[in-house]
């Protein structure tokens, strides 16, 4: 079982797309959007908090890391993050900014 140890922050993107604001991260493959960046940034951080417990609760969040390109880390007995991909980014991105995930998530 593994034990969710990462703190530190997730890279996400906000950009336009029929008339809402997007947020984007490809280290989690994750996606919401608002009538503006400060909503938008609300909803994923609700998204993010909803995904981390959903998946912790059905024992899927190690293999689902994995199948994003984390990769275990045996020293802290947790799991380093992605070199971030730039995957379907649009080229208009509007900001960037970095989401905190609490360690023992």
């Amino acid at each position: 079982m593994l034990r969710f140890t990462f703190q530190g922050t997730i890279p996400v993107v906000f950009f336009r797309e029929d008339g809402m604001i997007v947020a984007y991260s490809s280290a989690l493959d994750l996606s919401t959007c608002g009538k503006t960046i400060k909503e938008a940034q609300k909803n994923f951080t609700e998204c993010l908090k909803i995904y981390l417990e959903e998946t912790i609760k059905h024992g899927t969040l190690e293999k689902d890391l994995l199948r994003l390109g984390w990769k275990s880390d045996p020293k802290e007995f947790g799991m380093i993050p992605p070199i971030e991909k730039h995957k379907t980014i649009p080229v208009h991105i509007l900001k960037r900014t970095d989401i905190r995930i609490p360690a023992n998530a």
